[in-house]
């Protein structure tokens, strides 16, 4: 062997222990780093799906409310405040109690029955529509929803305002959706 390749075989070393330990801690340091984001970027896709499903619920509250009320041949009755000084509003706060009922026309042509009667009733969070006089007078319950935090009726002259929240409580967090509307029921209202 020649004397240069001999320097070059002395001078190369092997890793030492210190060195992959320092390689191993940077790599460890990195993981923790991607781990966190990975981690906060599912929890806040969890909380917009749970934020967009409370908007949708309160869409469909609002939507069934829409519906029956543009058909409606009468508000037979917007029941009265449960608490006092609320004068005109309905804040039902549990105990089944009916928030409104509305007579509708027939659906078709022919039906044995004129019309029908629906009524929304509120048991704690659960919204309830209630269908009388359906074709053969039978009842059909609907559950519209099961996270109604309030649900505000408000008799402004000929205005029926319509306010729904609904909220879910996931643990301490708190996600809600407020949707209000008027409807112009005109000589409607009882």
């Amino acid at each position: 062997m020649k004397p240069r390749e001999m320097r070059l075989r002395k001078k190369r070393r092997a890793v030492t222990l210190i060195e992959l330990f320092i390689v191993v801690a940077i790599v460890a340091i990195f993981t923790v780093g991607v781990a966190g984001i990975f981690i906060r970027m599912i929890r806040e896709t969890a909380k917009e799906r749970r934020q967009i499903a409370v908007r949708e619920e309160s869409h469909l509250v609002m939507e069934a409310f829409v519906r029956d009320l543009s058909r409606a041949e009468t508000l037979l009755s917007v029941f009265p405040p449960v608490r006092a000084g609320d004068a005109g509003t309905t804040n039902s706060t549990g105990g089944g109690a009916p928030v409104l009922s509305l007579r509708l026309p027939a659906r078709a042509e022919g039906e044995s029955e004129k019309s029908m009667q629906v009524d929304y009733a509120r048991r704690g969070e659960e919204l309830e529509r209630v269908v009388r006089g359906e074709g053969n007078g039978e009842v059909r319950r609907q559950v519209l929803s099961n996270s109604v935090e309030s649900l505000i009726l408000e008799r402004r002259g000929g205005v029926l305002h319509v306010e729904v929240t609904c909220a879910h409580r996931p643990g301490l967090q708190r996600f809600a959706s407020t949707l209000a509307t008027d409807f112009f029921v005109g000589d409607r209202l009882p």
